[in-house]
């Protein structure tokens, strides 16, 4: 077994750029939303963070985790997800964050449950249009919440292997870990300073390619 160092939404989105640069834009906008639902689930992760870390701040809370994951088991649907996370959003910050555009929305809608064919510029426009909201908010998140990002691996891993019944320590610190090359990539600071387009990016060799393969 190997350990995908990457976030859940990152190779979601990338599963849509390979989607698109193949040509099945359907596949890639099904692809980029569901990167999007991800994103969100990954965001109550990074706003609950303090109530997930134990007190000293040195490991994650594993009875605190298990609530989190059940409380995750109740947000099945995407309305429950997104209103989820704005609340949450609101709590810790104390204004609302702009919504994804309704119009977005519309167009996945139209291609995922009324089955039109999209075109490549209606595609490249809609995985543009997800990227840029992640974007935004993850940047707030790396100034906002420094350890954030990097703590939610673990959080990540934690639920995965608590969906598995398994425990926390153990086995999990233990397996090969591999880390891919993709388009969003949260722990690189470089990510937030580059300017790289989705397009630019199809273009590039190293697309979707194992980098790393270590232990940790």
């Amino acid at each position: 077994m190997v350990k995908i160092h990457n976030f859940k939404f990152e190779m979601l989105f990338e599963s849509g750029i390979r989607a698109m640069h193949d040509g099945y834009y359907r596949e890639a906008i099904t692809s980029f939303y569901v990167a999007l639902e991800r994103f969100y689930e990954f965001s109550l992760g990074v706003l609950a963070m303090p109530k997930l870390w134990d007190e000293k701040e040195e490991e994650l809370d594993e009875k605190s985790l298990r609530d989190f994951a059940k409380g995750l088991d109740i947000l099945k649907s995407s309305e429950k997800r997104v209103g989820a996370f704005h609340g949450m959003y609101y709590a810790v910050n104390g204004v609302f964050t702009k919504a994804f555009p309704e119009s977005q929305i519309s167009v996945r809608n139209k291609a995922i449950h009324q089955g039109e064919i999209k075109t490549h510029a209606e595609t490249l426009a809609f995985g543009t249009g997800v990227h840029d909201y992640i974007k935004v908010l993850l940047r707030e998140y790396k100034e906002n919440f420094p350890l954030g990002i990097h703590r939610m691996k673990y959080v990540e891993e934690g639920l995965a292997w608590i969906k598995l019944g398994g425990q926390l320590k153990g086995k999990m610190n233990s397996l090969p870990s591999t880390l891919i090359y993709t388009f969003i990539n949260s722990n690189d600071g470089r990510y937030f300073e580059s300017s790289e387009t989705i397009e630019h990016y199809m273009q590039n060799p190293t697309m979707g390619r194992a980098v790393r393969q270590e232990t940790i």
